[in-house]
Formats: C-alpha cells, sequence, structure tokens
C-alpha cells in the first residue's frame, strides 16, 4: 500500500486493515515481504486495480478503454507460478452481508519473452475484474482515476469557462 499523507487517517487504516492476522505491506520493497509470505505458506492480497504509474504499471485494456495497471501480480506469478485469483465483494443485504466472488484462476505459460508476458498476464486480471463487474455493475463503485484518455485538465478548463460565461450573460 501506499502510505497516507494524513498520519491520523494511516493510523486508522492500518488498524482496520491488520485485524485478524492481516498485515499491510508498503508497496516500497513489498514484492520481497510477499515473496516471504508466500514461502511461509501464508495467502497475499493484492488491490491491484488501481491507476499505476509508468514505472509500476503495464498498459492494458479495462472497458475497452487504455488503463495503466500494476504488474506486481503478474511478476508474483511468473516468479512462482501460483495462480492469480480475482475477486470482487458484493453486498448481499442491507445489514452489511458481503461476499466475494471469484473468477477463474489464471495460470499462465510463460513464453521467454518477459516484459510480454507481464503484459499479457496483466491484461488477463484486468480482463477478469471486468468479468466480475460486468456480471452487477451497480456493485462497482469507483472514484479513482483510472483510464489514460481522460484529459482532466482540459475537462477542469472547460467547466470554469462554461462557469465563466454563465456569470457573464447573468450579470
Amino acid at each position: 500500500m501506499r502510505p497516507f499523507r494524513n498520519p491520523l487517517l494511516l493510523k486508522l487504516v492500518q488498524k482496520l486493515r491488520q485485524t485478524n492476522g492481516h498485515r499491510s505491506v508498503d508497496k516500497n520493497g513489498g514484492i520481497r515481504v510477499l515473496l516471504k509470505s508466500l514461502k511461509q505458506g501464508k495467502s497475499i492480497a493484492i488491490l491491484a486495480d488501481q491507476h499505476a504509474s509508468s514505472s509500476e504499471g503495464v498498459e492494458s485494456l479495462f472497458f475497452s478503454q487504455p488503463c495503466r495497471t500494476h504488474f506486481s501480480p503478474a511478476l508474483l506469478h511468473l516468479k512462482t507460478g501460483i495462480p492469480i485469483l480475482v475477486s470482487v465483494t458484493r453486498r448481499v443485504d442491507n445489514n452489511f452481508n458481503f461476499e466475494y466472488v471469484l473468477d477463474r484462476p489464471i495460470e499462465y505459460t510463460p513464453t521467454g519473452d518477459k516484459q510480454a508476458d507481464i503484459k499479457a498476464i496483466t491484461q488477463l486480471y484486468t480482463t477478469s475484474l471486468e468479468r466480475l463487474i460486468r456480471k452487477q455493475p451497480e456493485q462497482w463503485l469507483w472514484s479513482h482515476r483510472r483510464w489514460l484518455n481522460i484529459n482532466r485538465k482540459k475537462r477542469k478548463r472547460a467547466v470554469e469557462e462554461a462557469l465563466i460565461s454563465e456569470q457573464t450573460v447573468s450579470n
């Protein structure tokens, strides 16, 4: 995980996440910790649906739109051969009960071209997540920048210009 800037929020999130034997790992140097955990027979979970920087991710397609996706799961899969299980949580009632829904396991046979393999595996789990979301899209909540072709600065400028134009007309 990337640490929060707000230390109080970081403390709260870590407290909530690190219950029942769970542990959060800083994204810097996290691969080593995850590999060690796997060697100890522990399971790991990676939230890999966030926008990734060019140094942390590869370009993939999500809902037919270009995005950059974290490649850590692909690296771990290539290193260990352990299948990737993509899951979503879904609310099952109004009493805050949820279920995990899993897609089929991803098992990939490497071609020997590491960069192409990373890109292919990353696309496989991105497509798997998309498939799960499509089953019940009303359950999906997303508020982060995910797609590369969204020019937020251009959109913000257009909104600001429209507001200025409205103010000029009403004056």
